[in-house]
Parts: C-alpha cells; structure tokens; sequence
C-alpha cells in the first residue's frame, strides 16, 4: 500500500474490514472456525432476551431510569425526565424499552463471546497470519530488527523492576475496563451527568483504552522483530498519535454490540497491513534509503516530513509484490 497511509494510520481499520469481508481466501478461513459457535451464541442470546426481557425492564425503569438508586432516593429529578426534555426524536419512543435495549445489548455480547471465547482468539490469529502470507514476504523480512528512524529518541520512564510505562498502564486500565467498574460508572458517575451515556461512555472508553488496543494488536509484530520492552516503549513513544488514532478508532468499532466481535477480527488484519507498511519503512531506514528524522520533523504521526521514494517507484514495488503472489491472495 502507499507509504503515504502510514501518516493517516486509522485508514488501515478500513483496510481490515474491507480485505475482511472481500478476500475469498482470508473470509472463510475465519467464518469457518467461528460459524458453529456463533449460531449457538445467537440462540442461547435470543432465549436469554426472552427470558429475561422483563425484569430487565422493571430494574432499568425503577432503577437507572426511576428515582431510586442503591442507596435510596435521588434528590435530583431522573433521568427519564431529562430525556424525554432532551432528546426530542425520542419523545414518540418507549424511552424505558430504549434504554433496556442499550442495557440488555452488552449482556448479549458478552453471551455471545463466551461461546465464541476460545475459536474467535484462533480465528484472530489465522486472520493476522493470513494476511501476513499474502504479502508475499519470507520470515527474514520480519525479523530484521528494530531500526530507530529518529535522530533523537525520546527517553522511556520506568524501570525493568517496576515494568515499563506501558506495562504499568495496562494494569489500570484492566480495572478501568472490567465490566463491573464500568457499571459503577455508568449508574453512579455518568449516567445522572447526561441522558447522552451510550454515546459519551463508548467515546470515553475507546480513547481510554486506545494506545493500549493498538499495542495489543501488533504484539505479533513486535515479536516478530524481536524487539525489547524498551524498544517497544520508544517506538510507541515516537508513534504515539498515530496508534492512538489507530486504536480509537479500532477499539470504536469493537465496541458495538455483537457486530464489535466480527471487527476484532477485521482489525487484526488491519494492524498486519498496518505493520508490513512500517516494516517496510524499518527496511527503507536499513538501507540507507531514508535518512534518521530531525526533532523538529517528526510530525504528528511520528513518520516524520521525509522523502517516500517516488509515486511511481511505489506503483512498481507493488505490480512486483503482486506478481509473487497467488491470484487468491490478493
């Protein structure tokens, strides 16, 4: 792909839904290992509404809804007030039945996933690898090692005792994550601050965990380079924006309810694409191609205001990157 892509990295979560669903090598290799769990997840997600669809309902309308919380009466007015004032497109709407909905749509999720649990960490993987394969590339090429391209790194806090910055983010940030800290949140924090909770909440958690998607996404692509914690912690470091941009918008995606599943598969194979294009740079700044960046041109992205080879010397590394592979692993 262009080189030019890797200043706008969010682009390669489109590449993955599009190869996701358009590749006929990659789509059933994946579909293949998560069809007969899906389907099960589907039926026992459908019993489970019909189950349990009224209760749900009471508890949203006396409790997330209502003027009673865990600890007794709200002394504000509740929230069902607020939106019917607010959101005008739904005053002709059962405002209860669409707030159960938002409630009940993450259980089902997290139904779904428990049967999908095992085989969609499987079909992650073929999906990363896969991808890797099309590109046509021998093992060596991912294997070079880690290759600064600043001219002046910045400096990593942390030691190996205590584990790298990084490490130690995730630590929170699973607790931040884990589904009851975020009813907490929802019911006691943002809830009773605006009526726009699903929308605030989804935003708020995908920039949250966003470096920390993205870093997860190419951990295979770290260990292929061999690279240490602290080469990871200063790559990520020069890169900062553009996999924060990148794990946004991945980790937005995998937070729809139920269709966030399929996209966690697509995003795999938008982070390989994502990774051959970088490595494809680290080889660029190996051989001498492109020169280290100065601190004033390191960019937003991290990629710095350098000279990419012409438009046409790309044009013909692609044709020849093509004619080495198969016509079904375009």
């Amino acid at each position: 792909m262009p080189q030019e892509l890797l200043a706008f990295p969010p682009y390669y979560v489109v590449v993955g839904v599009y190869r996701l669903f358009t590749d006929d090598k990659l789509r059933p290799a994946v579909w293949a290992k998560v069809k007969h769990a899906t389907l099960r997840g589907l039926v026992v997600a459908g019993v489970y509404v019909a189950a349990t669809w009224k209760i749900q309902k009471w508890f949203v309308e006396n409790f997330l809804m209502g003027g009673f919380s865990l600890f007794g009466k709200r002394a504000q007015a509740p929230p069902v007030e607020v939106l019917e004032t607010s959101l005008s497109w739904l005053k002709k709407a059962d405002v209860v039945d669409y707030t159960t909905v938002l409630f009940i749509l993450p259980q089902l999720t997290s139904l779904i996933h428990y049967f999908l649990k095992r085989n969609l960490r499987i079909a992650r993987a073929r999906a990363w690898d896969l991808t890797v394969q099309s590109r046509g590339k021998p093992a060596e090429f991912w294997s070079k090692g880690y290759i600064e391209e600043w001219e002046q790194p910045p400096g990593i806090g942390g030691g190996e005792g205590k584990g790298t910055k990084g490490e130690q983010q995730e630590k929170w940030l699973s607790w931040l994550l884990f589904w009851p800290s975020q009813m907490a949140l929802r019911h006691f924090v943002l809830f009773p601050l605006s009526p726009y909770l699903p929308i605030y909440n989804v935003a708020f958690t995908s920039a949250m965990r966003g470096l920390y998607t993205a870093r997860v996404l190419h951990r295979p692509y770290f260990e292929a380079k061999k690279m240490t914690n602290k080469e990871i912690e200063t790559w990520l470091q020069e890169r900062r924006w553009g996999y924060r941009a990148f794990g946004f918008t991945a980790s937005l995606l995998e937070s729809i309810p139920i269709i966030g599943l399929g996209f966690s598969v697509s995003n795999r194979v938008g982070a390989a694409m994502w990774a051959f294009d970088l490595e494809k740079r680290q080889h660029r700044f190996a051989n001498g191609e492109l020169h280290k960046v100065r601190p004033e041109d390191t960019g937003l992205s991290g990629t710095g205001k350098v000279d990419f080879p012409s438009r046409h010397l790309q044009e013909e590394e692609i044709e020849l990157d093509d004619l080495k592979r198969s016509p079904g692993e375009l």
